[in-house]
């Protein structure tokens, strides 16, 4: 496997862990929190994030460019990036719509397993 998929492999992953874990936030704490300290638990959580996501976003438009796999377009890597980001700060606050949450997240997901599921079967 190549450096740069294995290291996309690798971010992907991950990020998706983020994905889960931004759920569970919104789901599971969120509706419980009064009170969030933005410096102390948003700032530092969506940092993580984006450090990963800007690295993932240049790999991922240039497998997608070298490899042309079925159903994942250079569009879909800008919105995810795009997505991800708001959902990493929304998923702190109660005051998110849940439908329109939800519906972001699963988009997120969707991009993210098919990279996944491209790269494990091709490599």
């Amino acid at each position: 496997m190549d450096q740069n998929y294995s290291e996309l492999l690798k971010l992907t992953q991950r990020l998706l862990h983020y994905t889960a874990e931004i759920k569970t936030q919104y789901i599971d704490v969120a509706p419980f929190t009064s009170e969030v300290d933005f410096y102390g638990d948003v700032k530092p959580f969506v940092d993580e994030v984006t450090q990963d996501i800007e690295a993932w976003k240049p790999l991922a438009l240039e497998w997608v460019a070298n490899e042309k796999p079925m159903y994942i377009h250079p569009i879909q890597i800008e919105k995810t990036v795009e997505n991800l980001l708001m959902v990493a700060v929304q998923c702190f606050y109660t005051k998110t719509r849940k439908t329109r949450f939800l519906n972001t997240v699963e988009a997120v997901v969707y991009v993210m397993a098919n990279v996944e599921n491209h790269l494990l079967k091709l490599y």
